[in-house]
């Protein structure tokens, strides 16, 4: 399994030299798995490189798209991207029903009259949007080589999290964006915990840490968590590598780059997410 990060910031985009080393773009993955299976996961601003990495690879087959939820940093890169003109291109939006408005409903509107000027009917490429409460925890859905399980998450206004395992090689991610963790209730972090778990310990948990432990209280009902939640979730679920992702924009390299340190001192085999980089799990069947 190959995972491309896109884009990894939080709530804005960024541009600026003092945000270059882990990269100003927001919310963007690309999951590539065995016998060409490949998922994207929310289409913030990092949806750019992520075109830029598929242009070459994409064929006639569906690309699955998983939304999380629809705050506008993880749909800023809808518009611009570029499968959506190509009449060869057949795409397959996935997304929750969230305060009461589908996938469906939500990519009519963000690219209605007068924010676009063409919309979502009238693009080339053939789109199919499906409901994931249509879809039940314990059967999941598969996508290639890839099953796909999820679970609703604790953040204002709804957020799911997904778990991808790659059936050829066994390995497997869980993908936890705008999760807050410590006001989340007891039976959302037991459904949370069993994503990671099941059926085995997840091998890469991409866990949100926008805040540190210093800032999150001034944020409390924001929706987000700390860099230490995911260390916590990181152990006890035994999952093998953590990932913290959606950094904050205000969050300069040299602010990360403490925060790197002090998680390296914490748990040597944890990381801050890198915009551009990829992350490999196992040996992937052509």
């Amino acid at each position: 399994m190959k995972i491309t990060i896109g884009g990894i910031r939080g709530t804005a985009p960024v541009t600026n030299r003092a945000y270059g080393k882990y990269g100003g773009d927001t919310t963007c993955i690309l999951v590539e798995g065995s016998h060409k299976s490949r998922v994207m996961i929310d289409m913030g601003t990092g949806t750019r490189l992520v075109d830029h990495r598929l242009r070459p690879i994409l064929g006639s087959e569906p690309l699955l798209i998983l939304m999380t939820h629809y705050h506008l940093d993880h749909l800023m890169g809808i518009p611009s991207f570029s499968p959506l003109y190509d009449t060869g291109c057949n795409l397959q939006f996935v997304g929750p029903r969230l305060e009461g408005y589908s996938v469906e409903e939500v990519m009519h509107r963000l690219l209605a009259k007068p924010f676009w000027p063409l919309q979502m009917d009238t693009m080339r490429a053939t789109v199919r949007f499906d409901d994931l409460d249509a879809v039940g925890y314990n059967q999941g859905f598969m996508n290639g080589a890839l099953k796909i399980r999820w679970t609703r998450v604790h953040h204002p206004g709804g957020c799911v999290a997904y778990r991808i395992e790659d059936t050829a090689t066994h390995t497997s991610l869980v993908f936890a964006t705008d999760i807050e963790w410590p006001d989340s209730t007891p039976e959302e972090k037991t459904a949370f915990l069993r994503l990671c778990r099941e059926p085995r310990p997840v091998d890469l948990l991409l866990f949100d840490g926008q805040f540190t432990a210093e800032t999150a209280p001034k944020y409390r009902s924001w929706g987000h968590s700390t860099w230490k939640d995911g260390v916590a979730v990181a152990r006890e679920t035994g999952a093998h590598k953590l990932t913290v992702i959606h950094h904050s924009p205000y969050r300069d390299d040299t602010d990360l780059d403490r925060t790197e340190a002090e998680l390296n001192a914490e748990m040597p085999e944890a990381h801050l997410a890198i915009q551009g980089q990829t992350l490999e799990l196992g040996t992937m069947p052509l």
